[in-house]
């Protein structure tokens, strides 16, 4: 079950450098992260907010 979760975790990070690289600065700006950010925000959530939780993981 590890492996699954790893892998659909790797696949969502993925889905996601793909879908905020796509956006342009200015939308960035207005979700509150910088283009420096993305990677750090992917990983870890913006800053004062804590991890992002992937949607099988909420409400544990």
């Amino acid at each position: 079950m590890r492996l699954w979760f790893k892998a659909v975790d790797a696949m969502e990070r993925r889905r996601a450098r793909r879908l905020i690289g796509e956006m342009d600065d200015r939308i960035l700006r207005d979700i509150g992260i910088v283009r420096s950010e993305v990677e750090q925000a992917i990983r870890h959530g913006r800053e004062g907010t804590g991890q992002v939780l992937p949607w099988w993981k909420h409400g544990r």
